[in-house]
C-alpha cells in the first residue's frame, strides 16, 4: 500500500457524510491507486485500477492501530454501508453532480479481507489527476478519531503552501452535512474537537478563528504550521526517528 492519498479539490470539498470507519476504508483504497494514471492505465487492460480494491483486516489494523477483531468488523460494515452512500459535487458552473462511492463490494470472510470497486463517477476525481488536486500522507490522518477532523485536515492540505485555509460557514455546513443550527454548536462539536485532534495527532499545529460580518460569523479561518521534531508530543518521537520521506511524502497540491 502506498503512503500517499490524492483527491481532486472538487472531491475534497464535496458534500458527503461518512463514518470514521468508512472514511478510513476509502483512504486505504485511495492509497493503492496510481492517481496520475487513468482508470485503465493501458488500453489492453480489462479491469480499471479502481475495481476490486482489496483491504485486509491485518492491513487496516496495522494502519489505524485497532485490534484485529475491530478491524475485521469495521471493514465489513464500512463496505456494506458505502454501497448506499452518495456524494454531491458542485461544478464551477454551479451544476450539481450526485453519484455513489462504490458500485460493487465483496466480502471474503475466510481470508479476512473485503474488495470494493469505485464508481466511474468517483474514479474521475481520483485518477488521471493533472491539476487542482491535493495529496497528503495517509500516516497523517491514521490517528484522527472523527470524520470531521479528517475533512478539515484535507482542507488544510489544499492550502498547505500558505498555511491559511478559509471556508464560509455555509460551505462548511454543506460540505460536512451539518445539522446544527447554532454556530456555538458547530464550534463545540465540530471545530474545537477537530482542530484539537489535528494538533495532537498530526504533524501540524492548527488554530482557528471566526470571521464576522456584522454580528454573525460568516467565515472560518484555520491557520496551521508544521511542527518541528522537538515539538512533537511524546508518543510521536519514534515516528519522528523514521526516515523523513516516509513520514512526510511530498505534497502535490494545486489549490484553486
Amino acid at each position: 500500500m502506498s503512503s500517499l492519498v490524492s483527491k481532486s479539490n472538487a472531491l475534497l470539498r464535496a458534500s458527503y457524510k461518512l463514518t470514521l470507519a468508512e472514511q478510513r476504508l476509502i483512504l486505504a483504497c485511495l492509497a493503492q491507486l496510481d492517481t496520475r494514471r487513468a482508470m485503465r492505465p493501458n488500453a489492453n487492460d480489462r479491469v480499471d485500477q479502481t475495481d476490486n480494491l482489496r483491504v485486509t483486516a491485518l492491513e487496516y489494523a496495522d494502519l489505524y492501530g485497532v485490534e484485529m477483531s475491530t478491524a475485521y468488523r469495521e471493514i465489513h460494515q464500512a463496505a456494506k454501508r458505502l454501497y448506499e452512500r452518495s456524494i454531491k459535487v458542485v461544478q464551477p458552473d454551479g451544476r450539481q453532480q450526485h453519484f455513489r462511492w462504490i458500485w460493487g463490494r465483496s466480502a471474503h470472510q475466510r481470508d479476512g479481507h473485503i474488495e470494493i470497486s469505485f464508481t466511474p463517477d468517483l474514479a474521475r476525481y481520483v485518477t488521471a489527476l493533472r491539476g487542482n488536486f491535493t495529496s497528503y500522507g495517509i500516516d497523517q490522518v491514521r490517528r484522527l478519531r472523527s470524520p470531521n477532523a479528517v475533512r478539515l485536515f484535507e482542507l488544510m492540505m489544499q492550502w498547505r503552501a500558505t498555511g491559511v485555509a478559509r471556508i464560509s460557514v455555509a460551505e462548511l455546513r454543506t460540505m460536512l452535512q451539518l445539522t446544527y443550527h447554532r454556530f456555538t454548536d458547530i464550534r463545540r462539536f465540530v471545530l474545537d474537537p477537530a482542530v484539537q485532534q489535528i494538533s495532537e495527532h498530526t504533524d501540524f499545529i492548527a488554530t482557528w478563528k471566526p470571521i464576522r460580518t456584522s454580528r454573525q460569523v460568516d467565515t472560518i479561518e484555520i491557520r496551521f504550521s508544521e511542527q518541528t521534531q522537538s515539538a512533537l508530543p511524546l508518543g510521536d518521537e519514534a515516528r519522528a526517528a523514521d526516515a523523513t520521506e516516509i513520514l512526510f511524502p511530498p505534497l502535490v497540491s494545486d489549490a484553486s
